[in-house]
């Protein structure tokens, strides 16, 4: 079982991605840190230079047996089984 929050949402994600896990829980955390920096420095080229993406929404679907939806932006739901 692994917990995330904030930050540590993306890489609870990650490692959930390329390891199996009994389950993944993620609290208070962002769908992709590119995303957070492009809203906060819009004049910045966020997108172009970061190399350090933690998408979490692109990494749900690599886990087996979790379903997740990831809607919109800021506002992912799991769905049960």
């Amino acid at each position: 079982m692994l917990f995330g929050e904030s930050l540590g949402g993306g890489v609870a994600s990650e490692l959930a991605a390329g390891t199996r896990v009994g389950g993944l829980i993620l609290q208070s955390t962002f769908t992709s840190l590119v995303e957070v920096g492009a809203e906060l420095f819009p004049w910045l080229p966020v997108r172009w230079i970061s190399s350090i993406r933690y998408d979490t929404c692109a990494r749900l679907p690599l886990m087996s047996k979790l379903k997740f939806s990831c809607p919109e932006p800021w506002n992912w739901t799991p769905l049960m089984k």
